[in-house]
């Protein structure tokens, strides 16, 4: 039985509305000031998948500025549905199952800001949602969160 009001300690935002995409897609940028924990989720709809999309992250000091890949070393493992996969990045694929979860956390980076990249390649076609979570939240300054979401 749940004991906590996890809204309360996990904020979430829409970094990409869910669609059918066929390109390259990056995520909206996921602020993570006043959060000691960040992870992007990519929710895998119904439709079918072709080609491939391989996601990786991407980090700034920045909201605006240049995105580098984020060392390896900075996010603990890939989990889909909640399993870890360990350092092996998931690739959405023909052979992947629809309808589920891909997670990598984003732990020790030293730049605010973190965006997803999902690099489609070979004809990709695939339903997919970006969400990102930052949680155990500490207070930065006054209503830090209060526009959080725009």
């Amino acid at each position: 039985m749940a004991s906590k009001e996890i809204l309360h300690i996990v904020k979430f935002k829409n970094m990409l509305d869910g669609g059918v995409y066929t390109t390259t897609q990056t995520s909206a940028a996921l602020d993570t000031l006043g959060a000691e924990a960040a992870a992007v989720l990519i929710v895998v709809g119904a439709a079918a998948i072709t080609g491939t999309f391989t996601p990786k992250l991407t980090e700034c000091d920045t909201l605006a500025g240049t995105y580098t890949d984020v060392d390896t070393t900075l996010f603990v493992e890939w989990f889909i549905d909640g399993v870890a996969q360990g350092q092996t990045v998931p690739v959405l694929s023909v052979g992947v199952n629809n309808s589920l979860v891909l997670g990598v956390s984003y732990v020790g980076g030293q730049k605010r800001f973190v965006k997803l990249v999902m690099t489609g390649a070979s004809t990709p076609s695939a339903n997919f949602t970006i969400v990102g979570a930052v949680g155990t939240l500490r207070e930065v300054g006054p209503k830090i969160f209060s526009n959080w979401n725009t």
